[in-house]
């Protein structure tokens, strides 16, 4: 997100009254009463262990709370390449928040008339199964997946399905190859390792 659209939402939140209340309510404390908290504030109250305050922002773990006056435009901005719903999600999680943001998003891809035909014209792939494997970590399955904010790399077998998974401390190429390493060097090295998209094609 570009420094000059930051800088918009952090403006847009000095006008926002929920958000003022809000960031009153995490510096002070949430009222004990939720009858006293209106609009989105008592699902923010539910929130409160994962909202903080930064540079004159509110975040909600690493996702940016975007102002009500800002959503439409934000929701523009997630949905004008007609990436689909997961994707448009997927989009979403990996910068901005707000209460009800995966309704808004599916009301907003499913009333979009390009995605709509986009969607009836692709038909159903069929199901490519893979040769099963005649020993142990000839063949495995590996993915990256991200729970509470903190990004893990699995690895499964694809015989046995035994899972092992370590956290990663970036989702470099880099980083994910010296994990591999790591357990490769205690099964054995792999004729074949299966993956799709990010990370297996990212930066180094």
């Amino acid at each position: 997100m570009s420094n000059s659209r930051i800088e918009k939402i952090r403006q847009e939140c000095t006008r926002d009254e929920e958000i003022q209340l809000l960031r009153e309510y995490l510096r002070n404390g949430f009222p004990d009463d939720n009858s006293k908290l209106s609009g989105n504030l008592r699902q923010y109250r539910a929130l409160a262990a994962d909202l903080y305050e930064q540079d004159g922002l509110i975040l909600h773990k690493n996702r940016i709370l975007i102002p009500s006056g800002l959503r439409k435009d934000i929701l523009f901005r997630i949905h004008e390449g007609h990436l689909g719903m997961d994707k448009c999600k997927a989009l979403a999680r990996s910068a901005v928040f707000w209460p009800g943001i995966n309704n808004d998003i599916e009301n907003t891809v499913g009333r979009c008339p390009t995605c709509n035909m986009i969607r009836n014209k692709q038909a159903a792939e069929p199901l490519m199964p893979h040769p099963i494997p005649v020993k142990p970590y000839q063949k495995v399955g590996a993915d990256v997946f991200t729970i509470h904010g903190k990004d893990y790399l699995l690895v499964v077998d694809c015989l046995s399905k035994f899972p092992e998974y370590v956290q990663l401390m970036s989702k470099s190429a880099e980083c994910i190859i010296q994990h591999l390493q790591d357990i490769f060097l205690r099964h054995g090295i792999s004729e074949t390792l299966v993956a799709d998209n990010d990370p297996f094609s990212s930066f180094a």
